[in-house]
């Protein structure tokens, strides 16, 4: 007969050799590895409401055509200062709203309005969506109806379709880890506009 004292430790060297093997340690891939999904590239663009960008714009409709370089301030949602130089033959054009004031200035003449577009379609006879512009500018819808929008296999914005104006993103660059437009195409019935902003300064 087999001695007891054996049978213990040799069915304890059984049961250990047949146990299953410690599952690996899970590990977690750091934040910045992650993949960037739309809806954090769309709200990184939201928080963004001061800045500072240079760049040249070129503006066509039935009866106007110009070009100028522009420097935009902007300075939360309802602040700005836009310059335009060169444009209409020469010097220079300040666009400023500040206090819900908004203020058109040249070299002959400073007019005072409470609504943008339409003080300078009336002095330049261009349309120009400067309030809508605060958020395509930045690859974002502006408020209100969609006709249509379509992303790129980056999640850029890449075309939409709002109040009458079709939007065309050409190029994005990426600017302290967010991707803004570098380039875009605005047309309407009322004209063209092309943006290209050479240098973005994120405040």
């Amino acid at each position: 007969m087999m001695n007891r004292q054996k049978v213990i430790p040799f069915s304890i060297f059984i049961l250990t050799a047949c146990a299953p093997p410690k599952p690996p340690e899970m590990t977690t891939l750091p934040p910045k590895a992650l993949p960037q999904d739309q809806t954090f590239k769309t709200h990184s663009a939201k928080n963004i409401s001061s800045w500072t960008m240079t760049g040249a714009v070129a503006v066509k409709n039935k009866k106007e055509a110009w070009s100028a370089s522009f420097n935009w301030k902007q300075n939360g949602p309802d602040n700005y200062q836009i310059h335009l130089f060169g444009p209409l033959g020469g010097g220079s054009i300040l666009i400023e709203k500040k206090s819900g004031s908004v203020f058109y200035q040249d070299n002959q003449k400073r007019i005072t309005s409470n609504n943008t577009d339409d003080l300078i379609y009336q002095q330049t006879g261009i349309h120009i969506p400067i309030h809508n512009l605060y958020y395509w500018i930045r690859g974002l819808p502006a408020p209100g109806t969609i006709s249509s929008v379509d992303y790129d296999q980056n999640k850029h914005l890449s075309y939409l379709k709002q109040t009458g104006y079709t939007i065309k993103y050409v190029n994005y660059t990426n600017k302290q880890g967010i991707d803004l437009p570098s380039k875009l195409l605005v047309h309407s019935n009322e004209g063209h506009l092309k943006l290209i902003i050479k240098h973005w300064e994120i405040r």
